[in-house]
């Protein structure tokens, strides 16, 4: 279609009359056909035996047609006086191809052929012209739409092709498959990869589709690569599970944030199956990044009831959606019963109902305020949610004797140069000592700590992703700034594994690998995009403005104080082995940091952080 279209584009309007001249020549000619084969009751007839009457059929039309100006009526605009006119011409055609036949012939048979013929040649040329305006109009509507190559023609690429919408025109599909090659999907093409550079020059679509969701992130990353050199957009889909949950269309799917690092991260599931089989669990923050994933992944391990806590209204509906959804496709996740909270963790009244009610056996604890900047301008609300609350779930732990009790921190819980960082490193600090006279023989307090997840609310990714469709610029505070990073899915397999190796006071650290400089995350992401930075190069499309650290913000992140790595069996999980200052007396120092905030004095929070964190350079 795409190149018919191109070709009736570019035609003349002398050559599109001599188009329509054709059209009509071969429907006089099968009107002619038609009308002897009716006469003669045969199918196969010698046509060329009436010689005199295929030259008038075929010829006599073309002076009246011009006459009438049924050819300088522009095909899109046809109406109802296309209609009349054809009539009146074809009449007129009609009448003096009558006459010439009566004239010169004087057969019959031949006068009825005449009659026959102007009746089917005028059906003929209205259907000609009405199948030609629904032509032009779906050609037309392929300028509207989005041309794409979807490389993958599974599972995936097959749910791809039934939710297309009117966006978007898929092209083909790529696959390296053999046995798939030249067969079709919703009658759309399968090509080998070696065809893709003809493919892009035939189609020239503006984005590839890679739609391999079980893809291993080495051949992932050899397919990028082919996509890539030819400075075309490149999207991926996610999970299938999640491309039936979502309910997500092909304008939807980010493009490929994870691929910005390069690691295949594994974690034991046989001993995180173990270690949560059976188990009550309560997941605090469950609207959030992390939180959400920690549900739903805690979901394929044999548990016997998850409690989800939230105090953001929109995220706890969201959340139970995608959980109600998993539910639908897989059934034997019914028998796992699960309550959806709204509550708040400063909330000590709500913390002891749902302790007491549902007795969890483990506790994760992702709800917190992250956000840097705006906790700068926030600090009592910080202090509250990151630490009293914090407090208050511990004290219930202990009262409620939970099993486990996991908290999620940060990279900059260390050295911490804001209050969000401050406020996290505190609450480690309460946790690590809760072996000390403050606990409860039983329970067991750890901390998982690590850096930026790709794609949470409010990272960089997203933010540059949505910069990159308004069409710039990229904002970077400095062409210097470091940052870790790892896909959400693997920092939360990671959590569940140290969660199951994890004996009181300790602290996990997840291999995070080397920094990534964020200028570099800009250009990869643009690059990704299909477009070219005006940093590297004046005629690029998207620009980088750099703005400067914001409040609380740093160059470089740490996730420990000096070497204070200790290998465990997975690679990619580390413990720290630093050194707290002790609390002694978990009251005193709680009412001291209640009192900064009954007196509402900033200045002596940051008293506060400094003289309990030697490292903090607040």
């Amino acid at each position: 279609m795409i190149i018919i279209k191109n070709f009736l584009i570019s035609l003349s309007r002398r050559n599109k009359v001599l188009f329509l001249l054709l059209i009509d020549f071969l429907s006089a000619f099968l009107a002619l056909y038609v009308s002897i084969a009716i006469i003669t009751k045969q199918l196969f007839i010698s046509i060329f035996d009436y010689p005199v009457i295929i030259f008038i059929s075929l010829f006599l039309f073309i002076p009246i047609f011009y006459s009438v100006g049924l050819y300088k009526s522009i095909i899109r605009y046809l109406g109802f006086d296309f209609i009349l006119k054809s009539f009146f011409a074809v009449f007129l055609y009609g009448v003096i191809f009558y006459f010439l036949n009566y004239f010169i012939l004087f057969f019959y048979e031949n006068l009825i052929i005449t009659i026959l013929q102007s009746l089917i040649f005028y059906v003929l040329i209205i259907y000609s012209r009405v199948l030609l305006v629904i032509i032009y109009k779906e050609l037309l509507s392929l300028d509207k739409k989005t041309n794409v190559i979807i490389y993958g023609a599974g599972e995936a690429g097959y749910a791809l092709s039934q939710r297309s919408n009117n966006n978007f025109n898929i092209c083909c599909f790529i696959d390296d498959d053999t046995n798939k090659i030249q067969n079709k999907i919703n009658n759309i093409s399968i090509f080998n990869p070696d065809k893709l550079e003809i493919l892009i020059k035939r189609f020239n679509p503006e984005f590839i589709i890679i739609a391999i969701p079980s893809l291993g992130l080495l051949k992932r990353k050899e397919i990028i690569g082919k996509c890539e050199k030819f400075n075309i957009k490149i999207k991926i889909v996610p999970q299938l599970n999640d491309l039936i949950i979502d309910n997500i269309n092909l304008d939807k799917f980010q493009f490929i944030t994870s691929d910005l690092i390069n690691r295949d991260i594994k974690w034991n599931q046989s001993k995180i199956s173990k270690f949560l089989s059976k188990k009550v669990i309560l997941v605090t923050g469950a609207g959030g990044s992390i939180g959400s994933e920690l549900s739903k992944q805690l979901l394929n391990y044999n548990i016997k009831k998850i409690v989800i806590l939230d105090n953001n209204e929109f995220n706890l509906f969201k959340i139970s959606n995608e959980i109600s959804s998993l539910i639908n496709l897989k059934k034997e996740l019914q028998k796992i019963e699960i309550q959806f909270i709204l509550g708040d963790i400063f909330d000590l009244s709500k913390l002891n109902k749902i302790f007491s009610k549902y007795t969890p056996n483990i506790v994760f604890h992702s709800a917190a305020y992250k956000h840097v900047s705006i906790l700068e301008n926030n600090k009592y609300e910080a202090v509250k949610n990151n630490i009293i609350g914090t407090y208050y779930l511990m004290q219930n732990a202990i009262k409620y004797k939970v099993e486990n009790f996991i908290y999620i921190s940060t990279d900059k819980a260390i050295k911490p140069s804001s209050i969000m960082g401050a406020s996290k490193r505190i609450s480690e600090m309460l946790l690590t000592n809760s072996f000390d006279k403050n606990r409860s023989p039983i329970s067991k307090f750890s901390i998982v700590r690590f850096g930026n997840v790709i794609n949470s609310k409010g990272s960089v990714i997203p933010l540059f992703n949505q910069q990159i469709k308004n069409g710039g610029p990229i904002t970077v505070t400095d062409p210097a700034v470091t940052r870790y990073f790892m896909s959400i899915p693997e920092a939360v397999g990671l959590v569940l594994e140290a969660s199951s190796m994890s004996k009181d006071g300790d602290k996990f650290i997840l291999n995070m690998g080397k920094k990534i400089k964020i200028l570099d995350i800009a250009k990869k992401m643009i690059s990704l995009a299909g477009y070219k930075n005006k940093l590297d190069d004046k005629n690029g499309e998207i620009d980088i403005e750099f703005i400067g650290l914001r409040p609380g913000e740093k160059l470089h992140e740490d996730l420990t104080l000096g070497e204070h790595f200790v290998n465990t069996e997975n690679k990619y999980i580390f413990k720290d082995d630093y050194k707290e200052n002790h609390i002694s007396d978990y009251k005193k120092f709680i009412d001291e940091l209640q009192n900064i905030l009954d007196n509402e004095d900033e200045n002596m929070i940051n008293i506060f952080f400094r003289k309990y964190i030697k490292d903090c350079i607040l």
